[in-house]
């Protein structure tokens, strides 16, 4: 793992280790590993806010937004887990961290004029398809609060049609125009609270796919 990856794999690995036994309905896992996912999620709890030189596995960039989301959603993923195998003192403990990292991350990652969630931190300009909220719908934990899925859903409704004219559908985010990224388009498509906005993003998908060219 490369030492600029540490909250996004972490972070992959506490979310799947418990999406791993809510599908299979096997928690050995949970058990066998209970003392590495407890550090996973303790370094979790002092670095996932401080994003800044922290990138995802294709080099993103630093100060995301996305990727400290995706490092809280895994502390409330840890709670979850420590209570699937009665560790519930754990539990609570996971629970309040994620719950007060979320708090503090929304106030950092939405913009000041309250229209959408940041790409990078500080920058009001910016933005992000913000799929890592996907997790948080998968877990099906309810965690982020439905008022900012509509948010960022409304938001990424003008995206897509700002971006109506593209062969590849919507950017990865504000720093490129032309760098899409199927997989997380479609994860996206997954959180959003609108059926129209899910479709749109999942047309922009199809008609790459559909465009027989290797490029984007």
């Amino acid at each position: 793992m490369a030492p600029t990856q540490g909250v996004e794999q972490t972070g992959n690995m506490l979310i799947m280790e418990l999406a791993h036994a809510r599908i299979s309905g096997n928690g050995k896992l949970l058990s066998q590993y209970y003392k590495t996912s407890k550090q996973w999620a303790d370094y979790l709890v002092n670095n996932a806010l401080q994003s800044r030189n922290q990138t995802n596995f294709d080099g993103g960039s630093a100060s995301s937004e996305n990727i400290a989301l995706k490092g809280i959603i895994g502390v409330r993923a840890m709670a979850e887990i420590a209570r699937a195998i009665g560790q519930d003192t754990d539990a609570v403990q996971y629970g309040n961290q994620a719950s007060s990292l979320l708090n503090s991350w929304l106030s950092q990652a939405t913009s000041s004029d309250g229209s959408h969630l940041l790409g990078t931190s500080g920058d009001q300009k910016s933005w992000s398809l913000m799929y890592n909220l996907f997790a948080d719908k998968m877990l099906g934990l309810g965690f982020v609060p439905p008022s900012v899925i509509d948010m960022h859903t409304r938001f990424l409704s003008n995206q897509v049609a700002a971006n109506s004219s593209s062969a590849w559908g919507l950017p990865v985010d504000s720093t490129t125009r032309q760098d899409a990224n199927a997989a997380w388009s479609l994860f996206a498509s997954a959180f959003v609270s609108d059926a129209t906005v899910r479709d749109n993003i999942i047309k922009g998908v199809y008609n790459h796919a559909n465009s027989n060219q290797s490029v984007g």
